[in-house]
């Protein structure tokens, strides 16, 4: 009975992992297969950033030097009390087509007008009330990403020819390593769910995308992120992601559009890597309890099982297999990382004495010349080996959900429907 026990979990953990590199494949057939669009004429776009706290003056730059071929306008959103509105404020002056605007702080939303939504998805809503009324496209980028000087382009493209089925174009984050083993694990995180953003359901990311104007409006988009109807107020991409599919739309992503989002100064901690993973998974369950199946079922699901087969070794050689999917989660990370330098050329990483080179693609991907600044970014070679490590953290966080009942984001605490207040992290406030 325990033999039997130990090869039915060391069948399912490399059925997990098999699962996992087929989706990595199916992402690098995706990037292979990209013809990326040169429309004739580009879309009027809004650009909205929302921010909190202390700006980086790096990530601004990136925004406002973007090469666009077409008509935008940027808007940056905070609260009256955030310190990062002074610092725009002082930042921005002498741009055109650039604006700030003030959207209310959601612990007072809530004692006003007893409206219960996130920080983030009140700053946007803001904005769209603020945009030019020529707007066609809008574009949301989270604060604490860097896009190189094309991204905008890029991602827009896409949507130049009209297409109505079309409701949003993603692109995809890339956390670069910081300090410490704990920033490693975080990247991993990232890296992996990347992969996720191609295949029949392809899901978006929030902190970069495109969305035309008439989906915005004609799939009423603003209801799925004002905290309203029982929906989850903590997720702007999940729940504007659940409501494309259900008025049919199909969602993109544009590999030439990856993000990078460059490490704090300070070293990150294995519970700042708890939180930050814990915050993604309890969104998803929160929002979808089928996707968080998903992601139990086929990662989650594989560490207990490869242990389990493990420890019941002793009572059948052949279950030690299930090592197997240790290499198969090292080749799907060698897989993944040569598809997005293959994506994005400016990313490069030497694994020991062999450096990883883009693969098929066609010459006009290769990007033009650039500053040297800006030439290379170069990765740490052990993400390859994460793919091994990002299982775990899904594991304790997808186990760690039924345990939670509120989230911290941005100095405010959340449940799934209800604002509760700041946390005692307020170092976002100017009047602190």
């Amino acid at each position: 009975m325990l033999q039997t026990i130990g090869l039915v979990c060391a069948f399912l953990a490399i059925a997990s992992s098999t699962t996992g590199l087929l989706a990595v494949l199916s992402f690098r057939l995706h990037i292979i297969k990209w013809a990326p669009p040169r429309p004739r004429k580009y879309p009027v776009v809004t650009i909205i950033s929302p921010q909190r706290g202390p700006i980086n003056p790096d990530n601004i730059d990136a925004l406002l030097q973007q090469k666009y071929p077409g008509t935008r306008e940027i808007i940056f959103v905070t609260t009256q009390e955030d310190a990062a509105l002074p610092q725009l404020q002082r930042y921005v002056s002498g741009y055109e087509n650039v604006r700030i605007a003030t959207a209310e702080d959601v612990v007072r939303l809530v004692r006003t007008k007893n409206i219960h939504r996130c920080q983030k998805n009140n700053n946007i809503l803001t904005a769209i009330q603020l945009a030019s009324p020529e707007t066609e496209v809008y574009v949301i980028v989270d604060a604490d990403t860097r896009p190189f000087d094309d991204w905008l382009g890029n991602l827009v493209a896409p949507l130049a020819d009209g297409d109505a089925n079309l409701g949003a174009v993603t692109s995809a984050r890339m956390y670069l390593p910081g300090k410490g083993l704990a920033s490693l694990v975080q990247a991993s995180w990232v890296f992996i769910s990347a992969s996720y953003l191609v295949g029949k359901y392809p899901y978006i990311w929030g902190g970069g995308l495109a969305i035309p104007r008439k989906v915005f409006e004609k799939a009423n988009l603003s209801s799925a992120i004002d905290g309203q109807g029982g929906r989850s107020i903590t997720t702007d991409d999940m729940n504007i992601y659940c409501m494309l599919r259900k008025k049919g739309y199909q969602t993109l992503f544009v590999p030439e559009c990856f993000v990078p989002r460059h490490p704090p100064l300070k070293k990150e901690t294995f519970l700042d890597v708890l939180t930050f993973t814990n915050r993604q998974i309890l969104q998803i369950w929160w929002t979808s309890k089928a996707i968080w199946l998903l992601l139990s079922l086929t990662i989650g699901t594989r560490i207990p099982l490869l242990l389990c087969a493990m420890a019941l070794a002793g009572w059948h050689s052949f279950c030690l297999a299930a090592l197997l999917t240790i290499a198969i989660d090292t080749i799907m990370g060698i897989i993944a990382l040569k598809a997005i330098i293959t994506a994005e050329p400016r990313f490069s990483v030497r694994i020991f004495y062999h450096k990883l080179k883009p693969g098929s693609f066609r010459p006009d991907r290769l990007p033009d010349p650039l500053p040297a600044s800006e030439q290379k970014i170069d990765l740490d070679f052990r993400v390859v080996l994460l793919p091994i490590i990002t299982p775990l953290v899904v594991t304790v966080n997808s186990i760690s959900v039924f345990f939670t009942g509120k989230m911290r984001w941005g100095g405010i605490a959340y449940t799934r429907r209800k604002v509760i207040g700041y946390t005692d992290n307020s170092s976002w406030r100017a009047d602190v």
